[in-house]
This record gives C-alpha cells, sequence and structure tokens, in this order.
C-alpha cells in the first residue's frame, strides 16, 4: 500500500475555501488574518496531518557595538545582559522555544539576521533610540516583540511595543528602609550619576520614600556626588563629607562605585560596618567577593527576562495581549544584606 500524499499549504487553502497566502499567514500569526481562520487552519492542519510547523525560535537582539559587550571596561553591561539571557532561555525551554542570540547595531543587522532565522518573535535590549527603527519594523510586519530592561523611563509608556523592566525607585526603597530597619538613622545618598540621568532621579526619589515612611527628614547635605572624571580627588572628598556630616550609613547607586568606596574608607581606617554600613546597587557578582562582602539592592535581571518571556509567549498565543499592544511590566527587587552593613 502506498504512501498517502503530502499535504500541502494549498491542500488547506482549498479546503477552506481561501487563498494559500491566507494560510500562510495564519501559520505566521499574522494579524491580518482573523482569530477563527487561524483556528480553523491550525484545527484541520493537525486533522490532514500537515507537517510544516510554526518557527518556535525567539530572536533576542542586543543593540550595540560587540566592543560593549566584551571590553573589559564593559563586563558589567556583559554581566547584566547574562542575567537577562538565562531568564528568557528557561523560560522559553518551558514551553519548547529555542532562543537565538545576536548582537546588532541597527535595522539593517536585523533584517540580515531575518533572512537566517526563521523565528515567531523577537526579545529586544539597548538603547530605546537606536531600537526604534526595529521596533517600527516589527509593527509593521506584525512581528511580535518586547522590550526587556533594567531601567524604565515615562517616555517607555508612549511606545506601542510591551515593555519590562525593574523599578528602581521600589528597589531603592527597600534598600533605604531596611538600612532603617538595622537602627541606621543617619544615611548618606552616594552617587557617580549626573542628576539628569533617570536612574539617578528613581534612586534618590525611592530613598527619600523611605526617609518620609520611616519619620526621618530628608538632609540635602547628606546627598554626595563623586566626579568620575576626577575620581582621586573625589575620593579624597567624599572622606571629608563623612568626617564632616557623619552618616553612620550610606546609599552608594551602584555596586562598582561603592567598593571604590569602601577600600578608600578601609584605607584610612574607618571600619566597615562598626563605623559605616554600606549598601550598593545591582547586586553584581563581585560584591560577594569583597570584605566585608558588599550589602546591595538586587535588580533580578533573570526575572525579567522570565517575564519579558512570558509576555512574548502570550503575544504569540493571542493570550490577553494583541500583537500591537503596549504596556509596561516592573519587576521589583529587593534588598541583599551582606558584610558591609551591621547585623540585626
Amino acid at each position: 500500500m502506498g504512501k498517502s500524499p503530502k499535504v500541502r499549504m494549498q491542500d488547506i487553502a482549498d479546503r477552506l475555501g481561501v487563498s494559500k497566502v491566507s494560510v500562510f499567514k495564519a501559520f505566521h500569526n499574522s494579524n491580518q488574518v482573523s482569530k477563527d481562520l487561524k483556528h480553523k487552519v491550525y484545527s484541520l492542519a493537525k486533522k490532514m496531518g500537515y507537517g510544516e510547523k510554526r518557527s518556535k525560535t525567539i530572536l533576542f537582539l542586543a543593540m550595540g557595538k560587540s566592543e560593549y559587550f566584551l571590553n573589559q571596561q564593559y563586563l558589567h553591561n556583559l554581566d547584566r545582559f547574562l542575567d537577562l539571557q538565562r531568564g528568557l532561555t528557561k523560560r522559553f525551554l518551558d514551553d519548547g522555544y529555542s532562543l537565538v542570540v545576536e548582537k546588532i547595531e541597527n535595522l539593517q543587522s536585523y533584517l540580515s539576521i531575518r533572512k537566517s532565522f526563521s523565528h515567531c518573535g523577537v526579545i529586544l535590549y539597548g538603547g530605546i533610540s537606536r531600537l526604534d527603527p526595529i521596533i517600527k519594523y516589527l509593527r509593521r510586519h506584525s512581528i511580535p516583540g518586547v522590550i526587556a530592561s533594567t531601567l524604565f523611563k515615562e517616555e517607555h509608556e508612549t511606545l506601542e511595543i510591551p515593555f519590562v523592566a525593574s523599578d528602581q525607585e521600589i528597589a531603592a526603597y527597600k534598600g533605604i528602609k531596611a538600612l532603617i530597619d538595622l537602627g541606621y538613622r543617619k544615611i548618606g545618598f552616594v552617587s557617580g550619576s549626573s542628576k539628569e540621568y533617570l536612574g539617578y532621579q528613581k534612586r534618590l526619589e525611592g530613598y527619600k520614600k523611605a526617609l518620609r515612611a520611616c519619620n526621618i527628614a530628608f538632609d540635602k547635605n547628606l546627598v554626595f556626588r563623586i566626579d568620575l572624571a576626577d575620581m582621586r580627588n573625589s575620593v579624597s572628598a567624599i572622606e571629608n563629607f563623612y568626617r564632616d556630616k557623619k552618616p553612620d550609613a550610606i546609599f552608594v547607586t551602584s555596586d562598582d562605585l561603592a567598593v571604590v568606596v569602601m577600600e578608600h574608607f578601609k584605607s584610612v581606617g574607618i571600619k566597615i560596618p562598626k563605623d559605616l554600613g554600606i549598601i550598593g546597587f545591582d547586586n553584581m557578582s563581585f560584591g560577594k567577593d569583597c570584605r566585608p562582602s558588599l550589602s546591595s539592592i538586587d535588580i533580578p535581571r533573570e526575572k525579567i527576562g522570565r517575564k519579558a518571556a512570558v509576555v512574548l509567549l502570550n503575544i504569540i498565543n493571542e493570550k490577553n495581549i494583541n500583537i500591537k499592544g503596549k504596556g509596561i511590566y516592573l519587576v521589583q527587587g529587593e534588598p541583599v544584606l551582606r558584610g558591609s552593613t551591621k547585623q540585626t
């Protein structure tokens, strides 16, 4: 007995009385065909034993030149990227999807990759201004996409593509509240960022809110900005800041800067945490190897990756979210207390 003839896309189109193009669009989850037609196409394809399956490959596109991720100077960015990637990979694997990671510099980079990889969705990572042409392309061609980031900005609300990021204001609030719960009351705010940088503003607002919640007055004299272009003099200046203002703890808005500050204080005889408690921000892996180990505020990048994967899968499977729908999903971080702050 001979084998049954292979079922073709045209066979499905003929049975349903639609064009082959419509069947093709249904298989590729295009919003140019109705949900009802997609359901009929999928059901008939399964019934007829049609072998062609929709792609189950997701592209994770990181906007930036390769040296941004590979140069020693930027290894912290690589850590952040890899944490996101781990979260994405774990969640996609659970649903039988594979993740292809590519670094791109512009829309043309993506178009070249698109020729090589059939994919059903895209996770974007990078500066929004540079991603904008790709976002518009995804929308124009009905390709499901989600942005994953570690920082949310108000202008992201205008993007017509879902956005998953950390809530840095809440993270800072929780970190300062943890310090207060440990008995600290005079807490300094130390940053190397420009006042115009949104991350600085969000962390400062979280710091202020935690103080207000605990009936501690905000003192602008406890806010100190380090000039990263003049680290030698700035580090000396923060020693003067400590001896003059006498905080019992400081919140440093990045772990790499917190380590520099902590090492300087130790070198001039200031004992951590006996004389001064220090908490950083980002919970980078190197903080655990410091002596004492660095307390920090964790930005759960793996969790952000997992959430971004769930949002994208919902779009692909048409659950709750339209392909062109927009939404902001903020993931909360938590303080991680170690040796640089006193114990309860």
